[in-house]
């Protein structure tokens, strides 16, 4: 497409269009702040009660049943392997909704540094396009070819397509729900259409489209940064939404965090980035080995592990495993320490 085309698209609005996260709270504590938060909000709504359905483990769900265009709300949980959590999802207006009312309602979570966990969420981006539709979707698959993104497309010309960046076949990408599912994926498509454009929709445009981006973080630590961000700082996750968005004249109020600027900048995130990586395997390895650490201590005081340690760390820089020392440095207290006394048992016992 060229400049001028381009120029055509007019954006009109952004919003959370898909939300699926799992708060810190149990089921009855969320469903009552939900309960206590609906007033009005949602317009015609009600909560019911409902079994989760596909949602493995759960033992409680309601729901909020709505007007179609205001999308849907739902809430689980009672889940055995995760106490203590419970999962909302909300679709289109509902999605947006339940976005701004966890963030506002997490204040106390965010105080103690603790962060609720997206598994997915859907940023949307409306503009309103009345040139040929090929055009635009001619410029969607040349975007797919500059960062080799996988695609495909559906629909029928005259009646609504989509085409899917960063997707595999929809059923495919839908199956897999794992880790090997796309991280940011994308589709743009003629929502006019979606809502009725082309069977007499009255009020609804058929030069209204929507660029939607998903983001399915993959990681713990990755599921509780998302929570934090902007729809503009979900679409500019990554670099080509953000060209995309780019392209069509789209201007970002906000750019994703740690958005890197300089060489000078780069380096420095890298320098934290390695940090931070460091510091959580170090936290791990508290976890499982401060027992350890502790009841050594208590045998040959902090001073000598503290020695110990140093020397692992100093096998570890001259390129040695510090596991072998410190496997022999054990073998060798073992001998100096108690073989004698244990030979000695073995004397006045038999």
């Amino acid at each position: 497409m060229t400049p001028d085309q381009l120029a055509e698209c007019r954006f009109v609005g952004s919003s959370v269009d898909w939300l699926d996260v799992r708060v810190r709270s149990d089921f009855f504590e969320a469903r009552d702040k939900l309960l206590d938060a609906l007033g009005g909000e949602v317009a015609r709504s009600k909560l019911e009660a409902f079994d989760p359905p596909n949602r493995m483990g759960y033992e409680f769900g309601v729901k909020v049943t709505s007007a179609p265009a205001v999308g849907s709300l739902s809430l689980v949980g009672g889940h055995r392997a995760a106490r203590g959590w419970s999962m909302f999802s909300g679709s289109q207006r509902c999605a947006d909704w339940l976005w701004r009312f966890l963030r506002v309602e997490s204040t106390d979570v965010l105080a103690q540094g603790r962060l609720h966990q997206v598994n997915r969420v859907d940023a949307a981006f409306d503009f309103m396009y009345s040139g040929p539709p090929e055009l635009l979707f001619r410029h969607g698959l040349s975007m797919c070819a500059e960062y080799d993104l996988a695609n495909y497309r559906e629909g029928r010309p005259g009646r609504g397509e989509t085409l899917y960046m960063g997707w595999e076949k929809k059923p495919a990408c839908e199956r897999k729900r794992t880790n090997s599912a796309p991280i940011y994926a994308a589709r743009l498509y003629q929502k006019g259409y979606e809502q009725g454009a082309g069977i007499g929709a009255i009020g609804i445009s058929p030069d209204w489209w929507r660029f939607e981006v998903m983001l399915r973080p993959d990681k713990p630590a990755s599921k509780e940064r998302a929570f934090m961000l902007s729809v503009d700082q979900i679409g500019d996750g990554t670099r080509w939404t953000r060209a995309f968005l780019n392209s069509l004249g789209y201007e970002f109020s906000e750019r994703k965090p740690h958005a890197i600027s300089s060489p000078v900048e780069a380096v420095a995130v890298g320098k934290r980035a390695v940090a931070v990586k460091n510091l959580r395997s170090l936290s791990h390895m508290t976890d499982q080995y401060a027992a350890a650490a502790q009841s050594l201590a208590e045998l040959v005081g902090w001073d000598r592990v503290e020695t110990i340690v140093m020397d692992a760390l100093r096998e570890t820089r001259e390129g040695r495993k510090p596991g072998d020392g410190l496997r022999r440095l054990a073998d060798d207290i073992w001998t100096d320490d108690h073989a004698p006394e244990f030979r000695e048992l073995r004397d006045t016992t038999h």
